[in-house]
């Protein structure tokens, strides 16, 4: 089965990413569960130690998340546990975009 996280700072913008995504799913015969969405990078990884269940995601990633480490450093961390994760970054700010292209 695979798991959808969404790792958003900005409250409006993580329930529209949640909403589409879970609307998505409902139309959807897909083995796919949505597993969790928070502001918190740590937090994140918290829940993945936690589940510790072996099986790669689908993680949407902020690329500005306002705490210490950014959505491409949290990418990073993903990656290193997670090497057949899928990970879509997001971000409103244009000016940023051209960092996802190195992860």
């Amino acid at each position: 089965m695979l798991k959808v996280y969404v790792c958003e700072d900005d409250l409006s913008q993580r329930e529209k990413i949640t909403k589409i995504i879970k609307n998505y799913l409902l139309m959807q015969d897909l083995d796919v569960e949505f597993a969790w969405a928070g502001e918190d990078p740590e937090k994140l990884l918290n829940h993945l130690m936690e589940a510790n269940d072996g099986h790669a995601g689908l993680f949407f990633l902020d690329v500005d998340l306002k705490t210490e480490m950014n959505g491409i450093a949290l990418g990073g961390q993903i990656r290193k546990e997670y090497p057949d994760a899928r990970i879509v970054f997001v971000t409103a700010h244009a000016e940023l975009t051209h960092l996802t292209f190195f992860l």
